[in-house]
């Protein structure tokens, strides 16, 4: 739990979001470095919580149900979290759901 605490305090600083927003999101990036994979349904299982398997995954589906990132906040999250020396550059992958 200390490292979802700490990356959602560090996130706070960049995404102007409610705090259960913030908190979902960061669950989702700690259970994709877990299973390292896509899959909504495993993603749920890595959640760190005492709710059901199938009330995180459909936590999950609402998270990206009409929402957009700004890339613009992505890169400047990036950049200062991983400061790089010299000429350097982002490839983001951006898969369409459907």
């Amino acid at each position: 739990m200390k490292h979802i605490s700490e990356l959602q305090n560090t996130l706070s600083h960049f995404l102007d979001w409610n705090k259960a927003r913030l908190h979902c999101l960061v669950q989702i990036l700690r259970a994709l470095f877990q299973v390292r994979t896509v899959n909504l349904t495993q993603i749920a299982a890595a959640f760190q919580t005492d709710v059901k398997e199938e009330s995180c995954y459909r936590r999950i589906c609402r998270f990206f149900t009409n929402f957009s990132f700004d890339m613009s906040i992505i890169v400047l999250i990036v950049v200062q979290l991983f400061p790089l020396a010299g000429k350097w550059l982002l490839i983001l992958d951006r898969t369409n759901w459907k």
